[in-house]
């Protein structure tokens, strides 16, 4: 009898705590509904009287109790179906890298050749590659270069670098070009390059040599 009595009084105890922990979550619940709504008012008095820094510090309390609020209302809803709800992790999303995996133009500017050399070129992704196809044109002092080809990037151990194949018609003979022993005649030149590349604030940087423009740099920008 004694042992009965000992376990009616456990239950006894272990509902009354649950109906007091239940109905002191409710209460609670309720305060911050009433505080929210008072914050709500201050916004607009704020938002009218155009005081930013208030309505900055509104808007984040305001978003302190809502989070207060949305944790009450799961605990509530765990001590009424006494089920704890796993927590669900949003995933966060992949962030797009550039130039990589798109197709698209960009515009160049930069110096080949000893000129001032402006152009663009077309991506063409493939697989692991990204492959492009370029014109441009360069003014140096008394001639000009049309220059053409074809490019493929890709990445080694972190760095993306790249290699091309093309040609340089020059206007005229010319001579010291920074990268090139003696003179480079008149006429057609065939080139092979290497190049790295690299992010330049929201352009993109490639330094590099080709055998028909001597020393090359350049920034291009897609669009």
């Amino acid at each position: 009898m004694k042992k009965i009595l000992i376990l009616l009084f456990v239950i006894i105890y272990a509902a009354a705590s649950f109906a007091a922990n239940l109905a002191d979550k409710k209460a609670e619940l309720s305060r911050v509904k009433k505080y929210i709504r008072s914050l709500d008012a201050k916004i607009v008095a704020a938002r009218s009287a155009r005081k930013i820094n208030k309505l900055a510090e509104l808007k984040d309390l305001k978003r302190r109790q809502l989070e207060r609020a949305k944790l009450i209302r799961k605990d509530i809803a765990e001590l009424e179906t006494g089920e704890k709800k796993p927590e669900v992790k949003k995933e966060a999303k992949p962030q797009p890298k550039p130039d990589e995996g798109k197709r698209g133009r960009q515009f160049e500017v930069g110096y080949g050749g000893g000129t001032l050399l402006l152009g663009s070129a077309y991506s063409f992704p493939f697989r692991n590659l990204n492959l492009q196809a370029k014109a441009g044109y360069g003014i140096g002092n008394g001639y000009s270069i049309l220059d053409a080809g074809i490019r493929a990037l890709f990445a080694v151990r972190g760095n993306k670098v790249g290699v091309e194949l093309g040609m340089a018609n020059y206007s005229e003979t010319v001579a010291d070009i920074l990268g090139v022993a003696g003179n480079i005649d008149k006429g057609t030149k065939l080139g092979f390059g290497v190049f790295l590349v690299r992010p330049v604030f929201k352009y993109t940087g490639r330094i590099g040599y080709n055998t028909a423009l001597g020393l090359t740099a350049s920034l291009l920008y897609k669009f």
